[in-house]
Parts: C-alpha cells; sequence; structure tokens
C-alpha cells in the first residue's frame, strides 16, 4: 500500500469516532492532503457540515446546501461558518443550548424555514427581520420575553409558534404579518392581544391557551378566517356577541375560563364541530340549549 491509502485509512477511522476530538483530528489530516480524498471519505466528511466549512472542505456541497440539522447538538453558541451556507432554506438548530442567535443570521437571505425550538434563547436579534422569505418561524420552548418589532417585516411567514416562552406581551408589528395562517402563543404571561391582530387576515388558527387573558377582544372577532381558535386557561369572563363574524370557525376550545354565560349569537357558528366550554361556570340548561342548536357539534 502506498502512504496515501494508509493516511485514507486513518481518516476514515477517526471520522467513524464517537469521539469529536477524533472526528476534527480526521479533518485537521484531510487537509493535509489538500482536499485529495476518495469519495467514500467526501460522503463522510460531508455528516459534519460546520466543519466542512470551517476547514474549507467540501466547500461546493457546502455552498449549495439547501437543508441543514444542526439538532441536539449540544451547541452553545451559533459558530459564524454557519454564513457560508448562502443557499440554505431549511435550518433546524432546535434541542440546543442557544441562549442566543448571532446578528450574521441576517445573512441566511434564502432561508424559509428556521427552527430553534427548545433552547434557551432569550433574545432575538433584529437581524432575523432580514429573512424576508421565512415561511416558517419556530420559537417555542424558550425563555423570550419580548419579540423585535423586526418581525413585522417577515411577510411571508405563514406559520410562527412561539409556544412556552415568558412574552407578556405582542409587538403592534405583528399586524405586519400579512400572510400568516398559523400563531401558537400557547403557555405564555400574555394578558392582552395587540389591537393590531386585526389585521391578520389570512389567519386560521390562533391558540393562545394558557395565558392570562381576561377578554374576548374585539380585535379576535375581526380573525375572519379563523378556522380553529384555542382560549382555555385563561381567564376570559365574557365573549361578545360579534362572535359570530367568525363564520369559519370549525374548533373553539373555551375550557377552564371565568364564563358564567355565552352570548346567543355562538349559535350561529354553523360550521363549529367541536367546542369545549368544561370547566367554566356555565349551567346544565344554557349547555342543553347549545347543543339543540348546535346538533352537529361535538360540545364538551
Amino acid at each position: 500500500m502506498n502512504k496515501p491509502t494508509e493516511v485514507e485509512k486513518k481518516i476514515w477511522q477517526l471520522l467513524a469516532s464517537v469521539d469529536a476530538k477524533n472526528v476534527e483530528l480526521g479533518f485537521q489530516l484531510c487537509l493535509m492532503l489538500g482536499g485529495e480524498h476518495s469519495k467514500k471519505i467526501a460522503l463522510r466528511l460531508r455528516m459534519y457540515p460546520l466543519w466542512c466549512a470551517k476547514y474549507g472542505l467540501e466547500e461546493a456541497y457546502c455552498y449549495h446546501l439547501k437543508e441543514l440539522d444542526l439538532s441536539n447538538q449540544h451547541l452553545e453558541v451559533l459558530p459564524p461558518e454557519i454564513t457560508r451556507f448562502t443557499h440554505l432554506e431549511v435550518l433546524d438548530l432546535s434541542n440546543n443550548r442557544l441562549s442566543a442567535l448571532p446578528t450574521d443570521i441576517g445573512q441566511l437571505a434564502r432561508l424559509e424555514y428556521l427552527c430553534v425550538d427548545a433552547n434557551y434563547l432569550t433574545t432575538l436579534p433584529a437581524e432575523i427581520g432580514q429573512l424576508i422569505r421565512l415561511k416558517g418561524l419556530y420559537l417555542s420552548e424558550n425563555h423570550l420575553q419580548v419579540i423585535p418589532d423586526a418581525i413585522g417585516c417577515l411577510e411571508q411567514l405563514q406559520i410562527m409558534k412561539l409556544n412556552t416562552n415568558q412574552l407578556s406581551k405582542l409587538p403592534e408589528c405583528i399586524g405586519g404579518l400579512s400572510g400568516l395562517v398559523e400563531l401558537h402563543l400557547k403557555d405564555n404571561q400574555l394578558t392582552y392581544l395587540s389591537p393590531t391582530l386585526r389585521q391578520l387576515t389570512t389567519l386560521e388558527t390562533l391558540d393562545v391557551s394558557h395565558n392570562y387573558l381576561n377578554t374576548f377582544t374585539e380585535a379576535m372577532t375581526a380573525l375572519t378566517s379563523l378556522v380553529k381558535l384555542n382560549l382555555a386557561k385563561n381567564n376570559i369572563r365574557h365573549i361578545p356577541e360579534s362572535i359570530q363574524q367568525l363564520a369559519r370557525l370549525e374548533w373553539l376550545n373555551l375550557r377552564l375560563n371565568d364564563l358564567k354565560e355565552l352570548p346567543a349569537s355562538i349559535r350561529q357558528l354553523h360550521h363549529l364541530q367541536f367546542l369545549d366550554i368544561a370547566d367554566n361556570h356555565l349551567s346544565l340548561k344554557a349547555m342543553n340549549t347549545l347543543r339543540q342548536h348546535l346538533p352537529m357539534c361535538d360540545i364538551w
């Protein structure tokens, strides 16, 4: 065997190791070969795209990569090499230890889906507003207390999930998310919703369960595209007659609130298939009357 073959054999052993230090040593040996390695080695290197970017190996592969899964990598900081993946459309950073996203995140101009679920984020950089192609933004299970105004620039955003954070309010600019179809805000500290919410005319799903809302606002009744509305476990005491404007509503959860009565107009929601009003202060008579007027609806 000639020397390069022996070196490649060693590289393969290192890259196959479960020890990160050995894997990185394999990259360093590849660098010593000047990028001259077998296809087998190349495929193994591509399993570690961040190190490929760091060491300048498999550059064409990195450049054209459209999806990058960095979930469950124990990352505490997103390395600067991330900006080399300029064609990325999907980036998964979930289940890491990130406390912040770098301002460089705004350079990933082609990004359409960004998932940073289950990290330790406390803030978001304003540069996130530069990701104008974003369609899905997933930020659940973090420690976010505020959302930057720059979020309003994401006009193509269709899904935003912010469940299980520490949000006490939403920015006024949320009304700028003109393409939003799903908004998930479960398990936060919200006491009210911005009036600009009414501008989300394409919104079909709104989940604000497990918060501290005490009012079913007129802004909510303006969301005439709503199909699913979850307001369970809040402090809502009154539902306005204008709820009948939600004519497309099929699923409504009002469980665990402080309701003593429901408006008569709720009977006009003829598309309603599921209604949960349990654990309020409603009379049995009111429940039975509702069942008579909405015979096709599963009422709890």
